[in-house]
């Protein structure tokens, strides 16, 4: 049995999307259901402060360094708790933005501001304690910058699992035989990746006329398609909640990377398990992610160039049997390796393998870091009053910063702050009415 782990977690995140959901959603209801104590917070915002009280363990999702990261990084550091920086992508390498599909689809204005975001990742990499990620590869990159990196494997979330058991159920089948193949692109940054199939797709298409293919999500077929375009199905991209059941309706699931672009190298299973879990078998790029997951043949199959992806799927078209076999073999892996217990069991054991490891330099004392909170709070708190309107209150802080009794302490001097800004908010403005007044009496007794 797992140890329990006593520290208490928070997870925060500075980027949005399906990567928080699986770095940060996935993993706390994980530890949440090992009744492990999990929060959430965003990278901005700045009750991080108080957070960095009550919490043990600092787990920052791509977040970029900022003076509020630093500030929460100092006091993490002074209290001997740990921070882990994580991410699932190569976005912590200034060298390789170039190899970055969504980089390379940004207008050229806005690329500057991209890479000095790399370098801020870096940055809050080489702040933290360790380093956390999703694949063999991305640990092997991060061990280029940072000594202690560990692996922790994306997983399902329980409602993702129910959603497919649901979709299951209610799947109907196919009274001919159709055999679709579906390709589902979570962001506008897989083009590529799909163009190094396309060869392999068409060639299908064209010799087996009962082929169909199934695109969700953004993807840019471009004119070759042209000719089977009358066999394509498109759906825009949708929430994550209806991805098992529009996944439902595809019999082989193509999970397509380039081969030599490190930034895909470093590409989780995802593609894998999501199919998976639905009883649909993947036919996947030759990657150490999806080498890892699949047991080719069994599981699902890895390509690795058009000869190989031609001979996987026309495998699974021609045995519709074999087909079924694999994805149901691929189903229990899946539930077998990737569910949120699994998981939760091996992330929790993790974590707690850090806390035992960890020997933190001098810690200050706990009023010494309170002081140092309430001073950094007061200043956001100056910052939070409201300067466009004297008539309105000041902007309450959340009821959360003031449970513990430092801050209690610390609340009347700041109420007391805000309300002598804004007294003198107020003089101000009244000293400029009174200004544009006597301005206006001015210029009258001038025309007169």
């Amino acid at each position: 049995m797992t140890p329990q782990l006593a520290s208490r977690v928070l997870f925060v995140s500075g980027q949005d999307g399906g990567t928080r959901r699986y770095r940060c959603y996935h993993p706390q209801e994980q530890l949440e259901q090992l009744g492990i104590a999990a929060g959430f917070r965003e990278a901005a915002c700045f009750r991080l402060l108080a957070d960095a009280l009550d919490y043990d363990i600092f787990i920052l999702h791509r977040v970029p360094y900022t003076d509020l990261i630093g500030q929460l990084l100092e006091l993490a550091h002074q209290r001997g708790k740990m921070a882990l920086f994580e991410t699932d992508d190569l976005i912590f390498e200034p060298d390789l933005v170039q190899y970055d599909g969504y980089y390379r689809s940004l207008p050229l204005i806005e690329a500057p501001e991209y890479v000095r975001k790399v370098y801020r990742h870096l940055k809050t990499l080489e702040r933290c304690d360790y380093a956390l990620t999703t694949t063999g590869y991305l640990a092997k990159a991060l061990r280029r910058h940072h000594q202690r990196v560990f692996i922790s494997r994306n997983a399902l979330s329980s409602e993702f699992v129910r959603l497919a058991e649901e979709a299951r159920r209610h799947k109907v089948k196919r009274p001919d035989d159709r055999v679709v193949l579906g390709y589902v692109s979570g962001s506008t940054s897989h083009d590529q990746d799909f163009m190094t199939v396309s060869n392999a797709l068409l060639h299908i298409m064209n010799k087996y006329p009962q082929v169909e293919l199934r695109i969700i999500g953004s993807l840019n077929l471009g004119e070759r398609f042209a000719p089977v375009q009358q066999r394509i199905r498109t759906t825009p991209l949708i929430p994550w909640q209806d991805v098992p059941r529009e996944s439902q309706t595809i019999d082989i699931n193509l999970a397509p990377l380039e081969q030599d672009n490190p930034f895909c190298q470093s590409k989780s299973e995802v593609k894998y398990i999501e199919a998976g879990i639905l009883g649909i078998p993947t036919v996947a790029s030759r990657t150490e992610a999806f080498e890892f997951a699949i047991r080719p043949g069994e599981t699902s199959f890895l390509a690795n160039d058009t000869h190989e992806w031609i001979e996987c799927l026309e495998l699974l078209i021609r045995d519709p049997d074999r087909r079924i076999a694999v994805g149901e073999a691929a189903r229990s892996d899946v539930l077998q390796n990737y569910t949120p217990h699994v998981r939760g069991q091996q992330f929790s054991q993790l974590l707690q393998d850090f806390m035992t490891q960890h020997q933190p330099d001098s810690v200050l004392e706990q009023e010494q870091i309170e002081r140092r909170v309430i001073a950094h709070l007061s200043d956001i708190l100056g910052e939070l009053t409201l300067p466009h309107d004297s008539s309105d209150p000041p902007r309450p802080l959340d009821d959360t910063l003031w449970r513990r009794r430092y801050l209690s302490e610390g609340r009347d001097e700041l109420v007391a702050l805000a309300q002598r800004r804004r007294r003198l908010l107020t003089w101000l403005q009244n000293r400029a009415g009174q200004a544009m007044r006597l301005a206006r009496g001015l210029a009258g007794t001038r025309q007169a």
